[in-house]
């Protein structure tokens, strides 16, 4: 019998439950070597098969007991501390910028824009619009003055104060970056 989700009603299988019971049970630090994984499992979970079912028991373990693990190459897995949590942020954000910079090369390779119907149009143009936010807003650069505008907060910043301090170094004829009060592609105010 598998554990349930309460919003879900989907049913854990039982590998995936002995993995995240196991797991589940780690301290900040802990290394759980693949071997000990796999003699939970019954089967390799450095197998493709295998994988999507540990992966899945980290998820499980992330959202329900807020634990995040990070592999070790050819060993295991380890618990993270506060520190490497912190990080793994960091590197979701290099992520989501490259999936979205991708995004957008995806849609540049539409051949005849006008042949597509006003509802695909649309669909185009509004993943276009919310792609390049997302590669705009994850830019090194506004990381950078994000950065900056937390630290005189000492807080978080709410999305409002967010976007208004993204919209500071931002032309706002064209959108690209201003130096020095003058836009980079040469726009006038």
């Amino acid at each position: 019998m598998g554990l349930t989700s309460k919003k879900t009603q989907f049913v854990v299988s039982d590998e995936i439950r002995r993995l995240y019971e196991r797991i589940r049970t780690a301290r900040v630090g802990d290394l759980i070597t693949y071997d000990e994984l796999s003699r939970i499992a019954g089967f390799s979970v450095q197998s493709e098969k295998g994988r999507k079912k540990l992966d899945s028991a980290r998820r499980r373990a992330l959202k329900v007991d807020r634990l995040l693990f990070s592999a070790v190459t050819n060993t295991g897995i380890q618990c993270c501390n506060d520190v490497e949590v912190v990080s793994s942020g960091g590197k979701m954000i290099r992520v989501v910028r490259s999936l979205a910079r991708t995004g957008v090369r995806r849609l540049t390779a539409l051949r005849d824009y006008a042949a597509l119907s006003n509802e695909k149009k649309v669909e185009h143009n509004v993943v276009a619009a919310q792609l390049g936010m997302l590669e705009y807003a994850s830019s090194t650069k506004h990381t950078r003055n994000l950065s900056e505008a937390v630290q005189s907060t000492a807080s978080t910043l709410s999305i409002g104060d967010t976007i208004d301090e993204m919209k500071k170094n931002t032309c706002p004829v064209c959108g690209y970056s201003m130096r020095n009060g003058q836009c980079t592609r040469g726009c006038k105010k």
